[in-house]
């Protein structure tokens, strides 16, 4: 036989599978591909979350998992949006910069200051970790809805004309 074309028991009836759903395995390949910056994120913020809830229990009397859910809720909408943006073709530039400069000034936080600080320093983090994500949200979502009332015009248009 030869080596080349020579059948692996152990593989021949998966490759026989695989090439039945050839088109269906890219699809999901590429679906994949566009999550796992996602799933990066998540494992990242599950990692954090210990430490953020002692910097903001060593900064402020609010409470800790109230503010760095906020947070989280904020950079997984990004993240959510960045997804179904990628899966239809588009690579939101913008939300993807700012999603990371978000993540890596919040992330940081508890390595240097990991017990918190209830000083200026900790209060000035803590008011911007309230702000950014409450001014976030809503620029995020007027942005998109935007977006994408300019896409259904075009294809009116192109309806229409």
């Amino acid at each position: 036989m030869d080596p080349a074309t020579a059948p692996n028991p152990l593989f021949e009836e998966l490759a026989n599978i695989a090439l039945k759903h050839e088109d269906r395995l890219k699809e999901i390949g590429r679906n994949l591909a566009a999550a796992l910056p996602m799933m990066l994120l998540i494992m990242l913020m599950m990692w954090v979350w210990p430490y953020q809830i002692r910097f903001v229990e060593g900064s402020s009397d609010m409470p800790a998992w109230l503010w760095v859910s906020n947070l989280y809720l904020f950079m997984f909408t990004m993240s959510i949006v960045i997804f179904f943006e990628l899966r239809v073709g588009r690579f939101p530039i913008e939300t993807g910069k700012w999603l990371w400069v978000i993540a890596a000034n919040f992330f940081w936080l508890p390595v240097i200051d990991a017990d918190g600080d209830s000083g200026w320093w900790g209060t000035f983090w803590i008011t911007v970790g309230a702000l950014v994500p409450s001014f976030g949200h809503k620029v995020l979502i007027v942005t998109f809805i935007r977006f994408a009332m300019d896409r259904v015009r075009k294809r009116r248009e192109m309806e229409m004309g």
